[in-house]
């Protein structure tokens, strides 16, 4: 009897144990969760933003803006919107 009770022991010991490991693995899972969670925010803001840039294009179209200026200028913020977007999906 002596031996069951302390092998029963040993096993609630070993489920603890593994227990705490899962509650500990889920919150890092929680925490990388909430990251990527912002991550994805920002990366829909930025594509909100280049929309916006497009708009502008398409009405300034029928300007006498010199389109070479602002294609260079679009390609511009494109490129940096585009590090951007790296920076944040390698982070």
């Amino acid at each position: 009897m002596g031996k069951n009770l302390q092998e029963a022991i040993g096993s609630i010991r070993e489920l603890s144990k593994e227990n705490q490991r899962l509650r500990d693995l889920a919150n890092q899972k929680e925490i990388e969760t909430k990251e990527l969670q912002e991550k994805l925010k920002e990366l829909e803001k930025n594509n909100k933003i280049s929309d916006k840039i497009a708009k502008i294009v398409i009405n300034t179209e029928n300007t006498v803006v010199p389109t070479t200026d602002l294609k260079k200028k679009l390609e511009q913020y494109i490129s940096i919107i585009d590090h951007s977007i790296e920076a944040l999906k390698n982070k």
